[in-house]
């Protein structure tokens, strides 16, 4: 049996009406919650903040006011507070609690040579970074002025030389103008270097020291007092026309082994004394010291008792004449204030001259050695100027076979009269 189809009853107007009523009030009433719920929350948080206990804004910290960031220091010397200080403008105040941080490096009183970073810190300033060079520009200091050895000691002086320096140095010693076998007073001259090239020039003096056996000579090297002087002194008669006369027979009175030891070309010069006086000149003549230039002014040298004035019966005017005690053509000294004497030109030329040419005359000839010493001898302790000279020679290689001789020239000037205490001078 077929069934119809039942068809609903239609809604009324009124029903639908409220259902979409019922909805917006629903919409409505959401949003109304969601935004009484806001301010509830925004109005709870304000509440937080307002009991929260108010925060300082960080402050900004200052820079350091500096002119540079680049600090030298000399090797040797540690950082001091004017270093720093040099690192500022002129006039800016310094952080007292200013520090210097060395942070790869482990803290030294003394840097070595060379680049480091360092940082200035202090409270309320910014970190900053500094770099620090290390240089040695400081010559080294040679602390040695006087040497005393045993003759024949080399090895000594070198050990008695004094060097400070913080860097490695070398030391070389010329020793040339001297001859460690033959006691007497000499120079030598010190130069210290270190690694980075910077150097030290200085002059020693150094006393050889003579056996007991050689005291006598070894006084006599002063020239100016002793027993060698006195000995002479009582042999020598008053100057009678003769400008030189023999000692001893015009034998040397060398010792032995001053002769076997001068086959080594040498020359020696005793220091001034407190009077400004030379004292005994000593050389072991040869080709190889004799000049190779010509001679140079002798004028800046103003020896002991250099009162000198022009005399018309004087050959050339001039009374006194700066005497080498050693001449110049056997050494080539030329301004040594060591190996000049007051002198009168009548010494020079007649009683010092033809000696000179002598020993010249063999070397030359011969190429040998000539021991020569002179030694002024003053009459008196307190005399400026010398009586006169005490020379004497040796040929060496043959023991004085081929030329010797041992004279004394007398330091006066026919016709002039000579205060040798003071140098002083005039006419008879």
């Amino acid at each position: 049996m077929r069934r119809n189809k039942m068809t609903p009853p239609p809604i009324p107007e009124t029903q639908i009406e409220n259902v979409e009523s019922n909805k917006k009030n629903k919409k409505w009433m959401d949003k109304l919650c969601w935004i009484i719920g806001a301010f509830v929350l925004l109005v709870f948080l304000s509440g937080l903040n307002q009991n929260r206990p108010e925060q300082a804004s960080p402050k900004l910290k200052e820079e350091f006011n500096l002119t540079t960031t680049n600090l030298i220091c000399e090797y040797g010397d540690s950082i001091s507070k004017e270093d720093i200080e040099n690192l500022f403008e002129y006039g800016e105040s310094i952080p007292e609690d200013i520090v210097i941080d060395f942070e790869d490096e482990d803290p030294v009183e003394v840097y070595p040579v060379g680049s480091y970073t360092f940082k200035l810190r202090a409270e309320g300033y910014k970190t900053k970074k500094i770099h620090l060079m290390v240089e040695d520009t400081t010559a080294p200091d040679i602390l040695s002025d006087t040497i005393s050895i045993a003759k024949g000691d080399s090895e000594d002086i070198k050990n008695q030389i004094q060097v400070e320096d913080y860097s490695e140095y070398t030391v070389d010693i010329d020793m040339d103008e001297m001859n460690v076998n033959v006691p007497g007073n000499y120079t030598i001259i010190v130069k210290a270097t270190d690694k980075y090239y910077n150097q030290t020039i200085k002059e020693c003096d150094v006393t050889v020291e003579g056996d007991s056996s050689s005291s006598n000579q070894s006084n006599s090297m002063g020239g100016i007092t002793g027993e060698s002087n006195d000995v002479v002194l009582t042999s020598i008669p008053e100057y009678s026309g003769e400008a030189y006369i023999e000692i001893n027979n015009n034998v040397p009175d060398f010792e032995e082994y001053e002769v076997q030891e001068a086959t080594i070309s040498y020359e020696t010069y005793s220091n001034l004394d407190s009077l400004g006086r030379c004292g005994t000149a000593e050389a072991s003549i040869s080709t190889d010291i004799m000049p190779t230039e010509s001679r140079k002014s002798i004028s800046s040298v103003k020896p002991s008792g250099w009162e000198n004035k022009r005399y018309d019966s004087v050959p050339g005017g001039w009374l006194y004449n700066r005497c080498h005690l050693i001449g110049f053509q056997l050494t080539g000294e030329n301004a040594n204030s060591r190996n000049l004497i007051t002198g009168t030109r009548y010494m020079n030329m007649e009683g010092m001259l033809p000696f000179e040419n002598k020993v010249a005359d063999y070397v030359k000839s011969t190429g040998r050695h000539v021991l020569y010493e002179v030694t002024p001898i003053y009459e008196e302790d307190n005399d400026l100027v010398a009586s006169g000279v005490h020379i004497q020679a040796c040929s060496v290689e043959d023991q004085c076979a081929s030329l010797s001789f041992n004279i004394f020239a007398y330091n006066v000037q026919p016709g002039i009269e000579i205060d040798y205490s003071t140098g002083e001078n005039w006419e008879r």
